[in-house]
């Protein structure tokens, strides 16, 4: 079945046992979409650079606003938005101006 809210159309809702009890009834979904159970959307990981924070990979549902960490659809954990931020890279100092590459990891001395 695909539901469509917004305009946009989604496959499967994740819904507990409280909108089988309710019945389910469309009306109430789409006055409230995260009722039943949110409409989840995977952030990747975007790596932090010297111009811009990045941000761990999170869940994210469009509807309400919070952000997820998720092990299934029934194990949801809140998350903050601000713990998902990677800091961008400040400085970058080096010993040498130079290394030689030698199969091992280069090391500062710092």
């Amino acid at each position: 079945m695909t539901v469509y809210v917004d305009g946009k159309g989604f496959q499967t809702i994740p819904v507990d046992i409280d909108a089988y009890l309710e019945e389910l009834k469309m009306e109430v979904l789409f006055k409230d979409p995260c009722k039943y159970g949110h409409m989840l959307a995977l952030k990747e990981t975007v790596p932090a650079t010297f111009d811009a924070d990045g941000s761990t990979e999170y869940w994210y549902c469009d509807k309400c606003g919070r952000a997820y960490d998720v092990v299934d659809w029934w194990h949801q954990k809140e998350i903050a938005l601000e713990d998902t931020v990677i800091k961008k890279i400040g400085t970058v100092s080096l010993d040498k101006t130079s290394y030689t590459y030698n199969g091992s990891v280069q090391k500062s001395l710092h």
